[in-house]
């Protein structure tokens, strides 16, 4: 989306287990900035400066999706089975239509 200019709205969480995995962090960081995204960012254990302790639960992602009109957001999700499904079972709680959720599954394998 940077990269094209798209002009719309971005909210972005990123999680992982430790602020460590947090990967292109700075990165993300920079080009939320400069486009006027919104970012966060959580680790569930030893948070550092810029990161919030939790989880994606209904709490944050409903704080994420504030102002923007549930019904007309797309969400993309990335992560392990377990972690994209309860997201997506609170995204839809919140009015977010399923057929606007895209995903990706993946294993620490």
């Amino acid at each position: 989306m940077d990269a094209t200019d798209d002009p719309r709205p971005v909210a972005l969480l990123h999680c992982a287990r430790t602020s460590d995995r947090l990967v292109c962090r700075a990165e993300v960081v920079a080009i939320a900035e400069r486009r006027g995204w919104h970012s966060r960012f959580l680790a569930e254990e030893a948070a550092s400066e810029g990161v919030a302790q939790g989880r994606p639960d209904r709490e944050v992602l409903a704080e994420l999706l504030r102002g923007m009109p549930a019904e007309d957001v797309t969400v993309m999700i990335c992560g392990p089975e377990p972690m994209t499904m309860s997201v997506m079972r609170d995204l839809e709680a919140l009015g977010v239509p399923s057929a606007r959720l895209v995903y990706e599954l993946f294993d620490y394998a």
